[in-house]
């Protein structure tokens, strides 16, 4: 069943032009877009920069020339105290994404943050990761043991966005209080599943 509401468009958030083709008669974006696998993207921050940062710009921007109601911008845990360059690429997206309120707002585009943390199943997240490696019968590949994972699923984190959209104001980073597994104790779930 195809909802007369929703349509495809092909493109990119580097290519500005295309964007703003995009939202002709849109109320509310949901900026998703990201380069996130670290193992694909470590060695070219650059590349990080244009998706993540400069992505980030464009949606926002041209949401606002095109008058779009609400603009929620998906970013991750992974923003707080960054330390690698995804995190780091998110905390800037969302500086930015709170700031455009103050030329956003006042023409009629509110902009809002969420942060949440692994998508259980998604693509790149550890478990999926490591569901491939005992499907291959490798051992799981643990980085830090001391590492903590906030876990969502997927339906919980679409029903978070929509939500942050209905509740939004314009500037707020929602964050969904999550459960939170050590990295072997997640491990440990995985290799009893």
């Amino acid at each position: 069943h195809h909802d007369p509401r929703l349509r495809f468009i092909l493109g990119a958030v580097r290519d500005p032009q295309r964007i703003h083709d995009a939202l002709s008669r849109i109320d509310t974006v949901v900026h998703a877009a990201a380069l996130k696998r670290l193992d694909a993207v470590t060695h070219d921050p650059i590349e990080i920069m244009k998706t993540n940062v400069q992505g980030t710009v464009n949606v926002v921007r041209a949401a606002t020339e095109a008058g779009v109601g609400r603009v929620v911008v998906v970013s991750s845990d992974k923003a707080v105290e960054a330390t690698n360059m995804y995190g780091m690429s998110k905390a800037i997206a969302e500086c930015y994404a709170v700031q455009s309120n103050s030329y956003g707002a006042p023409r009629g585009t509110r902009v809002a943050c969420v942060r949440y943390g692994n998508v259980l199943g998604s693509r790149g997240s550890v478990v999926g990761v490591w569901r491939g490696q005992l499907d291959r019968g490798e051992g799981l590949t643990i980085t830090s043991p001391g590492m903590t994972r906030f876990i969502i699923a997927l339906p919980d984190a679409a029903r978070f966005v929509l939500a942050a959209a209905g509740a939004m104001e314009g500037g707020e980073i929602f964050v969904p209080l999550l459960p939170a597994a050590s990295l072997p104790t997640l491990a440990d779930a995985v290799t009893r599943e």
